[in-house]
């Protein structure tokens, strides 16, 4: 029986066990006494903070700040503890991320079933106290997240500040995000780049105000580690090369978008660049990109993308270039990510929108790629409640994370989608921050990837 969330209230308060199963079967409880009103003493005694004080420094100092900012001297609330232990759901629920708070009169418990359920937690009641002004009531919550991987992709392009994007970092914490996928788009003067223009074709670039240092870039780096989030640099490679080779090494290209993966001095301008983002941000994962091959659609002649003499680069020098990256970051140490479209054919999905532009030579490109490779399986306007290539690729072996932009119902479907078949997650693809949509992607994505709906 589906009951609303009317009825699981009223079910919770007089206390009937409600039993739910697997990771996206989840209940979510909320329980509150809104009678009994507490606020938190001025000298309030933070136990167990120094769980936090080392790999997450920045969540122990925000989570003080805010304290300082709505402690009250004749607060009730004297003592705050932070605890990592067990929580007894009685329910067949799988997460790491599992917190409870519970808020009495003169005490306030968070613990998490790990240190990620406790980042959950104590960001959970950062922002309860935030957005109550420090006028708590007494209650309990008890949550955990439809899915494991939670992201957002932040396009550094150099329009957006060091300090504007930390703020970003800190409201998605809030917001229950857990990676972050900096897409280094002309917003980072590397030192690599040895005079490569390296600038977006966005139009907002054109207005571009503060292109990061390394060190800058490094510093955002660690503040988003120290927030708890996974962090997933990506370059522009192959493809969309407006965005690096194009201009300065016009030998190096295969067509005007595409560098040629045939020409071994195209890795000798690569790979430092690679490893210079490396050194910054000593990450497990990286984005290679590889969307969206140019040609492959005659549209994209009628736009002038390409001139009529020119063609798209042929599945086997793609293919070439991925084992060639994949090689590459492996011997540092480090898994690819990349995105999806090249390698899905329509055909094989009749029933899903776009983009699908595993077409002509590009058909069977999917069975080329290794499968330790993950996947960013994007899809921006679909409306139907199914994403089987998400589920495909899952069930060959990879690791796929679906990616969603602004439309409510595509954020939605496929959220549910996730959520019911227990994939890995999903990413929201972020505009800059003065975009219109910014803060509509930015909360409705949160909202539907943490409920799985």
């Amino acid at each position: 029986m589906r009951r609303n969330k009317l009825t699981y209230f009223i079910l919770i308060l007089f206390g009937v066990c409600i039993n739910g199963h697997g990771y996206s079967q989840q209940i979510k409880r909320k329980k509150i006494e809104v009678h009994s009103s507490v606020s938190i003493n001025t000298n309030v005694k933070i136990e167990g903070g120094s769980l936090l004080q080392n790999s997450y420094r920045e969540i122990n100092e925000s989570f003080k700040s805010s304290l300082d900012s709505y402690t009250k001297s004749m607060g009730s609330v004297g003592e705050i503890c932070f605890k990592i232990e067990k929580i007894d759901l009685n329910e067949d629920i799988i997460s790491d991320e599992i917190y409870e708070i519970t808020i009495n009169t003169d005490e306030i418990i968070v613990s998490g079933n790990t240190i990620k359920g406790l980042i959950r937690g104590v960001s959970k009641l950062e922002k309860l106290i935030i957005d109550s002004k420090g006028k708590l009531v007494r209650a309990q919550y008890i949550d955990w997240p439809s899915m494991e991987m939670r992201g957002i992709h932040i396009p550094l392009r150099g329009i957006n500040s060091p300090e504007e994007i930390k703020q970003v970092l800190t409201n998605a914490r809030y917001l229950g995000y857990n990676f972050v996928d900096f897409m280094i788009s002309g917003g980072v003067n590397l030192k690599a780049l040895n005079g490569l223009t390296y600038l977006s074709a966005h139009p907002a670039a054109k207005s571009r105000i503060d292109v990061w240092s390394p060190n800058q870039f490094k510093e955002v780096v660690s503040f988003a580690r120290e927030n708890g989030f996974i962090v997933i640099p990506e370059l522009k490679l192959l493809t969309h090369q407006s965005q690096l080779l194009q201009n300065k090494y016009p030998e190096l290209m295969y067509n005007r978008l595409t560098y040629n993966p045939d020409n071994p001095k195209t890795y000798e301008i690569i790979f430092p660049i690679i490893d210079e983002v490396i050194e910054l941000t000593n990450p497990k994962y990286f984005n290679i990109a590889h969307d969206e091959v140019v040609g492959i659609r005659s549209s994209q002649y009628k736009k002038e993308l390409l001139k009529s003499n020119e063609y798209h680069l042929p599945k086997e020098m793609f293919v070439k270039d991925v084992n060639i990256l994949n090689n590459y970051l492996k011997s540092k140490g480090v898994k690819v990510w990349m995105y999806g479209d090249m390698l899905l054919n329509p055909k094989e999905f009749p029933n899903m929108g776009g983009p699908l532009n595993g077409i002509d030579d590009y058909q069977n490109v999917r069975k080329s790629i290794p499968k330790d490779i993950n996947v960013f399986d994007w899809h921006y306007k679909d409306e139907q409640k199914e994403f089987p290539t998400a589920l495909k690729m899952t069930r060959e072996g990879r690791k796929v994370i679906g990616v969603s932009w602004k439309k409510k119902i595509t954020i939605h479907n496929f959220s549910a989608y996730v959520s019911k078949n227990k994939l890995l997650g999903m990413m929201a693809w972020l505009p800059s921050l003065e975009n219109k949509d910014f803060d509509f992607i930015f909360k409705e994505s949160a909202k539907a990837f943490w409920d799985g709906k």
